[in-house]
C-alpha cells in the first residue's frame, strides 16, 4: 500500500517535470513529435546554429549568467555579513531579523516595480540628487552598457536573496550546536564576531549548498525581474528566450529550446565552484583560521553588516513606499521628489479586480495542494529514512527547462489555458518550500505519540488525521502561507501554461513594468505585495492557540 502511494506521488511530481525537460531537450535537438521540421533548421546541431544566430545571443547569454552569478555571491556575502553582524550585537541586523517575514512575502514582480522607480532615468534617487548636485533638469539620457544596465537586476537579487539565504542560515545553525560553539571558542579568547568567521562560517557552508544552487538558478533564469529591470541591449538570456518560445515560427522556438540548454549547462558549471567553494576556502584560509584568535579586520564586520542591514532596510522601505506613491500619483514632473498632484484613477485603470481575484484563486488552490503532496511524501516515507531530493527538483530546476515543454504538452491534451493545469503547476512549484517545513517539523515530533496510537488500534490514516496532524497544524499553517505566497509570484508558469487566457497581477504588471504605464503598474506591484502579506497574517493568527484568539487568559 505504502509503495503504491509513493509511486502514485512520484508520477504526479515528477511525470511533469520529466516530460517538460524532454519537451524542451529534444526540440534543441531539432525533434518535435509530431511535426515536421521546421523549415531550414535541420536535426541535430541546427536549433542551436540558429539560436548562436540569433541577434545578441551570445551577449545575452553572458549577461545572464554574469547577473546570477554576481548576485550570487554578493548575497550570500551579505546574509552573512548580516548574520555575523547579529552575533556581534548590531541592532540593525536584529530590524532585518524582525523584518524577514515582510522581505520574504514580498513578490520578486513588486521589488522589481518599486526598484525601477527608484533607480531609472528619472527615478527617484536620481530626482533627489537634480538638480542641485547633478545639474539634471530632465531625466538623463545615459548610454546603455551591458555592465551599466545590469546593476539594478543584480540589485534587486541582492534585496531579495540575501534575506533568502539569511533565513536559510538561521534555519542550519541549530544543526552545528551553537552553544557549546561559543562556550568552547569564548574560553579560547575568540571574540563572538571572529569565533562567527573563523569557525561557525566554514561549518555553516556545507549547509548552504541548496539555497545558493536555487539563488544561482533563479538569477541565472528569471523572467519576471530581468524583463523589469534587466537591461534592453542586449537583454538577459531568459528574456531573449521568452521571446524565441512565444515566436509563431517553429524554428524560433526550437533556436529557444537549444538557448535554454546552453543557458541551463552555463549554470551549472557556475554552481560549481559555488557548491566547492567551503572546501576551497576551508583549506585558503585554514592558515588563518589556526592561527588563533587576533584583531585583524574581523571586528570591523560587524559595524559593517549593522551599515548593510540599514541599507537593506532603507531600499525596502523606499521601494514600498514608491509603490504607494506612483499609484497614487497624478502630475509628477522631472525633477520634484513628490507628485505634484495626487490621483486615485490609476487603480481604476489597472483593472485591478479581476488579475487579482485570478491570483487569489490560483494560490487558494495551489497551496493546499502543494501541502498536500509534502504530507503525502512525508507519511508514506519509511520509518529511518533520509528525506529524498526529489522534492525539491522545481526549485534547483530552472523553470524555462521544463515549463516551455509542460506547456506544449498542454496544448496535445487541449489543456492548454486550464486553471486545473495552472494549479497543479504552482503546486508543483510550491511543493519545496511546503515540503522543507514540514520535514522540519515531522522530524521533531515525538515518535511516542504515533506509537501510543498504533497500540489503542488505530491504523496510519487514522493516526495521521487524529495525532500528527493536529501536532503539526502549526507547520501546516505556516507552509499553506509561504506556498500561497509563492503561486502569487510566479509569472513563466501562468503566462505559458494559462496560454495568455489566464491574467494574474504578474503577468499584467511585468508586462506594464517592462514598458507601460508606470502608475497602473505601481498599483499592481502593490496589491501583489499585499496579497502574501494577509496570508501570512492570517496565518500568524491561525497559528495561535484558541484560547488566545478568544481573548481568555492563558
Amino acid at each position: 500500500m505504502r509503495r503504491g502511494l509513493r509511486g502514485a506521488l512520484l508520477l504526479l511530481t515528477l511525470g511533469p517535470l520529466l516530460l517538460g525537460t524532454g519537451g524542451v531537450l529534444l526540440p534543441a535537438l531539432g525533434v518535435l513529435p509530431g511535426v515536421a521540421t521546421a523549415p531550414g533548421i535541420e536535426v541535430g546541431l541546427g536549433p542551436l546554429r540558429a539560436y548562436l544566430a540569433t541577434p545578441h545571443a551570445l551577449g545575452a547569454l553572458l549577461t545572464g549568467l554574469g547577473v546570477g552569478g554576481a548576485a550570487t555571491v554578493l548575497s550570500l556575502g551579505l546574509a552573512l555579513l548580516l548574520a555575523g553582524a547579529l552575533e556581534g550585537g548590531a541592532r540593525p541586523a536584529r530590524l532585518v531579523v524582525l523584518a524577514l517575514p515582510l522581505l520574504l512575502a514580498v513578490p520578486h514582480v513588486s521589488l522589481a516595480l518599486g526598484l525601477g522607480s527608484a533607480l531609472g532615468p528619472s527615478g527617484w534617487l536620481v530626482r533627489l540628487a537634480s538638480p542641485w548636485a547633478t545639474g539634471f533638469e530632465r531625466p538623463p539620457n545615459w548610454p546603455e552598457t551591458p555592465v551599466l544596465g545590469a546593476l539594478p537586476l543584480v540589485l534587486g537579487l541582492v534585496l531579495k536573496e540575501a534575506p533568502f539565504l539569511l533565513l536559510a542560515a538561521a534555519a542550519s545553525l541549530p544543526l552545528l550546536d551553537l552553544p557549546r560553539q561559543r562556550l568552547v571558542t569564548a574560553g579560547l579568547g575568540y571574540a563572538p564576531v571572529e569565533a562567527w568567521w573563523k569557525v561557525t562560517v566554514p561549518r555553516l557552508l556545507p549547509y548552504l549548498r541548496l539555497p545558493l544552487l536555487a539563488v544561482l538558478v533563479y538569477g541565472t533564469t528569471n523572467v519576471e525581474m530581468a524583463a523589469v529591470l534587466g537591461p534592453s541591449t542586449p537583454p538577459a538570456a531568459a528574456v531573449l528566450l521568452l521571446d524565441g518560445f512565444r515566436d509563431p515560427d517553429l524554428a524560433g522556438r526550437l533556436a529557444a529550446s537549444a538557448g535554454t540548454v546552453v543557458l541551463t549547462f552555463g549554470t551549472l558549471l557556475l554552481a560549481l565552484p559555488l557548491l566547492l567553494g567551503s572546501r576551497v576556502a576551508a583549506r585558503l584560509g585554514r592558515r588563518w583560521r589556526l592561527a588563533g584568535p587576533g584583531a585583524g579586520i574581523v571586528p570591523a564586520t560587524a559595524p559593517a553588516g549593522g551599515t548593510l542591514a540599514f541599507l537593506l532596510l532603507a531600499f525596502w522601505a523606499l521601494v514600498l513606499l514608491l509603490l504607494v506613491l506612483w499609484s497614487f500619483a497624478g502630475r509628477w514632473p522631472f525633477p520634484a521628489l513628490l507628485p505634484g498632484t495626487f490621483d486615485p484613477r490609476a487603480w481604476d485603470a489597472a483593472g485591478l479586480l479581476a488579475p487579482a481575484l485570478a491570483s487569489a484563486g490560483l494560490s487558494l488552490a495551489a497551496a493546499p495542494a502543494a501541502v498536500a503532496l509534502a504530507l503525502w511524501e512525508i507519511e508514506t516515507r519509511l520509518p529511518g529514512r533520509a528525506p529524498p531530493f526529489w522534492p525539491y527538483l522545481p526549485l534547483v530546476l530552472p523553470q524555462l527547462g521544463f515549463v516551455p515543454g509542460v506547456a506544449v504538452l498542454l496544448v496535445r491534451l487541449n489543456l492548454d489555458g486550464s486553471p486545473v493545469a495552472v494549479v497543479l503547476l504552482h503546486a508543483l512549484l510550491a511543493l519545496p518550500y511546503a515540503h522543507l517545513l514540514l520535514d522540519q517539523a515531522g522530524a521533531g515530533l515525538d515518535p511516542r505519540y504515533a506509537l501510543a496510537a498504533r497500540s489503542l488500534g488505530h491504523g496510519p490514516l487514522a493516526t495521521f488525521w487524529r495525532v500528527r496532524l493536529p501536532l503539526l497544524r502549526p507547520a501546516v499553517v505556516t507552509a499553506l502561507a509561504v506556498a500561497f505566497a509563492v503561486s502569487c509570484g510566479l509569472y513563466l508558469p501562468t503566462l505559458l501554461a494559462g496560454a495568455g487566457r489566464i491574467v494574474t497581477l504578474p503577468v499584467e504588471a511585468v508586462a506594464l513594468g517592462a514598458g507601460g504605464d508606470r502608475r497602473v503598474a505601481a498599483a499592481l506591484g502593490l496589491v501583489l505585495a499585499v496579497l502574501p502579506l494577509l496570508a501570512f497574517a492570517l496565518a500568524a493568527f491561525a497559528r495561535r492557540p484558541a484560547h488566545d484568539r478568544e481573548g481568555q487568559p492563558t
